[in-house]
C-alpha cells in the first residue's frame, strides 16, 4: 500500500515538475497579451481622435481658427491677448 502511494506521489511530483514551467509560461503570456491588447485599444482610440481632428482641420473653419488661437497663439488684427499666470 505504501509502495503504491509512493509511486503515485512520485508520478504526481514528476508531472508537476514537467508541466508547472509550461503553466507558468502560459500565465505570463496571457498577462503580456492582456497588456498588449490594452496598448492596442489605447492606440485605436488615439487614432480615432486624430482622424477626427484631421477631418475637422480639413473641413471646419471654426475648428481651424480655434486650434490656431489655442495652440499657436495666433490673433486677429487688433486683438490683444492677456495671459494670467498663477501666483507661485
Amino acid at each position: 500500500m505504501f509502495r503504491k502511494f509512493g509511486f503515485a506521489l512520485a508520478a504526481i511530483l514528476a508531472l508537476l515538475v514537467i508541466f508547472f514551467p509550461a503553466f507558468s509560461k502560459i500565465q505570463e503570456l496571457k498577462q503580456e497579451n492582456k497588456e498588449l491588447q490594452e496598448k492596442i485599444d489605447k492606440a485605436v482610440k488615439e487614432n480615432i481622435s486624430l482622424a477626427e481632428q484631421n477631418k475637422n482641420l480639413r473641413t471646419d473653419s471654426f475648428y481651424v481658427e480655434k486650434a490656431a488661437r489655442e495652440k499657436m497663439g495666433i490673433t486677429k488684427k487688433g486683438e490683444t491677448i492677456y495671459r494670467i499666470s498663477p501666483e507661485e
